[in-house]
């Protein structure tokens, strides 16, 4: 068993982690995916969201400043709860502040040793074929419009691997944002929709998305400390439930809450937020009452801390977590609630860096003022005393919530500092991306837990966009048609450097003039370029495999 709180403090995360600034592309930009075909209006929703810890106090007289209460106690503005000035009576580690379960890899992913067995745990070899078969059924209904058969031909999973690779190698590189054309200008290199539609607005992403958020909550067991947040992913083409948050990068996009491990940045639960569903089993609430515990159920009666900000806490939440799913919670709260007491709410007379506790049977409230005309209310079920934080005059419920709110903000950078996404006005290819980039930091970690060992997210992400992409090379290198720059190409990429590949012409016998030098020289030679396939004298040999001209080609290769 864990303590969840040893001293009052936490330890592994004791400020926001620094990440480099997003770099802005100014390069000609290519949509994605073509036009949208998403038959509904196009909307766009103000969220209300603000996750600002600090309120403004410098407007006391919206609130009664002459309260007249016991000094011992306080009465909630609704008159319905008592809180209390000093904490209960000490006692043994309470039920709820014991975490049993000690973080890792579950049995079914202990076993991933590989950056492919890691990446495999959340995005399937099923579900790549079922994008393989719904893009086969897709390219079926539009084939007709091409003249040429090899226009539009069908795909397989190998193909579709290799595009995946690919958008993992644009993400490391940084060229998601990057014109296609200019990717490649010097390389080789049954369902009815519109019927789904009528019952569920994520009908287009729904099956796949929701068999990646059960890879991700059965493939590792979280730590004791996780953060509810909202990420905005940037999308500007027609979508019915669009959000604009101001605060956000982006501004504009689709909205998706995620359960996010506060330690390792494990993303264990998402759910995209749709606006009012059709009338049906998708058709749920979106208030933080019943977001909140559908998101937690994967951790349900296991006796971990929550860290959200002022839009998701509330008291009948932080009384519901706690009751019913022995979950204790910690985050900033509105002034506006109607459960607190008037005295920690008001302002007038109190010093810098001053505190104010509050006590229910079930729940600790702090008012903190950090600096002048500032506060943070914090509301939480972890903390039951009224320490303070001697270096920073800060009470132990700010200083622990600092330390654990970041997940969803830093697993949000992450996933913008190495970006797949491509520019597109179809929102399903949107979650897509959004959906490669958490596999990528999901399997990164898994990999980091099963190996013991640490490894830069950046090679992490270039080994495995090479996995996927080797297979669909080695079966192009077949094809005695590929033109040779390609066919150079392939080989710089595999490392054949000192093997032949199968599809290679058939062994040369005797001597031929090398084509490099002079032909009034007829300087003959028995060795033949492995690249190229032709005769080359020891004077123009490089490596026992390459001419020099191959070898030149190549080395620019690798330069660009």
């Amino acid at each position: 068993m864990f303590s969840k709180l040893p001293n009052n403090k936490i330890i592994f995360l004791s400020s926001k982690m620094n990440f480099c600034k997003w770099i802005d592309e100014e390069s000609e930009e290519e949509v994605f995916g073509g036009e949208s075909e998403d038959d509904d209006d196009d909307q766009i929703e103000i969220s209300d969201h603000d996750s600002e810890s600090e309120e403004d106090v410098d407007e006391d007289n919206n609130y009664d400043t002459n309260v007249q209460s016991d000094a011992t106690k306080y009465c909630s503005k609704d008159q319905k709860i008592i809180w209390y000035a000093n904490p209960p009576a000490k006692t043994k580690t309470k039920k709820h502040n014991i975490y049993r379960n000690k973080p890792g890899p579950t049995k079914i992913s202990i076993t991933a040793e590989t950056v492919l067995e890691s990446f495999n745990m959340f995005i399937s070899d099923e579900m790549i074929q079922m994008i393989t078969n719904f893009t086969n059924i897709y390219i079926e209904k539009i084939k007709n419009n091409f003249g040429r058969e090899r226009d539009a031909k069908s795909t397989d999973t190998c193909e579709i691997k290799s595009l995946i690779g690919l958008l993992y190698f644009i993400g490391v590189y940084k060229s998601g944002r990057q014109n296609i054309k200019d990717l490649w200008k010097t390389d080789g290199t049954g369902i009815d929709m519109k019927k789904e539609k009528k019952n569920d607005k994520l009908a287009a992403i729904r099956t796949f998305f929701d068999l990646f958020v059960q890879n991700c909550k059965k493939t590792i067991i979280p730590g004791p400390y996780l953060t509810i947040d909202e990420q905005l992913v940037a999308f500007r083409g027609r979508c019915s439930f669009r959000q604009y948050i101001p605060s956000k990068p982006a501004r504009y996009g689709i909205k998706i809450f995620s359960l996010v491990d506060s330690e390792t940045m494990y993303t264990l639960n998402m759910e995209i937020y749709c606006g009012k569903q059709p009338d049906g089993e998708y058709n749920v609430s979106n208030s933080p009452l019943e977001l909140v515990p559908r998101l937690c159920e994967v951790i349900k009666g296991t006796g971990r801390n929550l860290t959200m900000d002022n839009w998701f806490t509330s008291y009948p939440l932080a009384i519901y977590l706690k009751k019913e799913m022995n979950i204790t919670m910690m985050g900033t709260i509105r002034r506006n609630k109607k459960e607190l007491p008037p005295e920690l709410i008001i302002s007038k007379g109190r010093e810098e860096k001053s505190s104010k506790f509050a006590f229910t049977e079930d729940c600790t409230l702090v008012s903190f003022i950090p600096k002048k005309n500032k506060m943070v209310l914090l509301l939480s079920t972890t903390h039951d005393d009224e320490s303070i934080d001697e270096k920073t005059q800060k009470p132990s419920v700010v200083v622990d919530y600092n330390n654990t709110k970041f997940g969803v903000d830093i697993v949000d950078q992450m996933c913008g500092f190495y970006n797949t996404s491509r520019n597109s006005r179809r929102w399903p290819l949107t979650i897509f991306f959004n959906i490669l980039n958490i596999a990528g930091i999901n399997s990164m970690i898994l990999y980091r837990m099963n190996k013991k060992e640490k490894i830069i997210r950046k090679h992490f992400l270039q080994e495995l966009a090479l996995k996927f992409i080797r297979p669909e090379i080695e079966r192009r290198i077949q094809k005695h048609e590929l033109p040779r720059q390609i066919r150079i190409k392939c080989n710089f990429i595999l490392q054949y450097e000192n093997e032949q590949p199968s599809n290679q012409q058939p062994q040369r016998i005797g001597t031929g003039r090398c084509y490099i030098c002079p032909r009034n020289l007829d300087k003959k030679t028995k060795y033949i370029c492995d690249v190229c396939y032709k005769w080359v004298c020891k004077g123009h040999v490089v490596s026992q495999t390459y001419c020099e001209n191959c070898y030149s080609t190549d080395e620019k290769m690798e330069s660009e």
